[in-house]
């Protein structure tokens, strides 16, 4: 018996000890603030000096946050701006942008808000370059909640973002040079809100400036084997121009990308046009060295065998560019 008193004295002991710990955590899950919802609009009037480079971009426009109201006057009287409550998560060169109140508190139902004007540069890490120069062009604005609270909240609130697309908008003046925008949503994103602006290219713009050169070099290189085999010397002439015209253009429109792990449809273009160039320059040295053999005398048998490898040579080409602007399609 005695031994079964001291067990359950020490028992009893052990839960006396535990009940002040068990009383404190209960009181902690109790204390744990509610989530207090902060609504978000974006109106984007701006958007300008895309990098494609840099993937970075310009935008301005307008913030609205708005809060419950009890909630709101509780951060205004402790002296807190509600903008200092969140920030733009791919705000790069924040010393270079501008966020400022343009307006008072506002009466918005049963909340209250207050609009910023904001104008920074912004990164867009969704940006892929497979298509270029087609293709969409997504950016993002993300707004997030900060998690370095003022002090002078003493009991910093645990915030909800919460997209407000009923007051977001998009102005026409957004369009950038090269590019215009097609469709723009607010969303919910893992800590924040998102709004995502979706562009397609100006087709036109794309092809004239990218597209137009090229086409006119090779359409140049594939009438060349229909000079005559006897024009040697002319023949031979053209694929070196051809192929350096290539390296420049190339080089001219990789100088506006980033270094990219994997190629775009224009590369392909490039590359399946440094193919065709270089075959036609082995096929005209051949036949440049067959005539010398000869003696620069070609049988009629001859030349005509020579015109339908050339021949077949320009339908082969032309069908890689049509397999090629297939694919291109098909990766925008």
């Amino acid at each position: 018996m005695g031994a079964i008193t001291r067990w359950l004295l020490a028992l009893l002991t052990g839960l006396m000890l535990m009940l002040p710990f068990a009383s404190g955590q209960t009181a902690a899950w109790a204390a744990e603030p509610a989530a207090v919802p902060l609504h978000v609009a974006l109106r984007v009037g701006n958007v300008y000096r895309f990098s494609a480079r840099e993937k970075t971009y310009g935008a301005e426009g307008t913030l609205r946050l708005s809060a419950p109201a009890a909630e709101m006057r509780r951060w205004l009287a402790a002296g807190v701006d509600p903008v200092q409550l969140v920030r733009f998560q791919n705000l790069v060169e924040p010393w270079n942008s501008q966020i400022e109140a343009n307006s008072g508190p506002l009466r918005l139902g049963t909340n209250i808000g207050r609009d910023y004007h904001f104008n920074g540069t912004f990164y867009s890490d969704e940006i892929n370059f497979r298509s270029y120069p087609f293709g969409t062009l997504p950016l993002q604005l993300q707004v997030v909640a900060d998690p370095s609270f003022p002090s002078s909240l003493s009991h910093p609130p645990r915030l909800q973002l919460k997209p407000n697309p009923a007051q977001s908008s998009v102005q026409r003046s957004s369009n950038m040079n090269g590019y215009r925008l097609s469709a723009w949503q607010l969303v919910p994103e893992q800590g924040g809100v998102e709004m995502q602006l979706i562009y397609n290219p100006m087709g036109w713009s794309a092809l004239v400036k990218w597209v137009l050169p090229l086409t006119i070099t090779m359409v140049v290189m594939l009438l060349t084997p229909n000079l005559r085999a006897s024009f040697s010397s002319e023949r031979l002439a053209i694929p070196p121009v051809v192929l350096l015209t290539l390296v420049f253009m190339q080089q001219a429109y990789r100088d506006s990308l980033p270094s990219l792990p994997y190629l775009t449809v224009l590369d392909g273009l490039y590359a399946f046009s440094y193919l065709v160039t270089l075959v036609f320059f082995c096929e005209f040295i051949w036949c440049a060295n067959r005539n010398d053999r000869l003696g620069g005398a070609c049988s009629a048998v001859g030349e005509r065998r020579i015109e339908r490898l050339e021949l077949s040579l320009q339908l082969a080409s032309l069908a890689g560019y049509s397999l090629l602007v297939a694919w291109a399609w098909g990766q925008s």
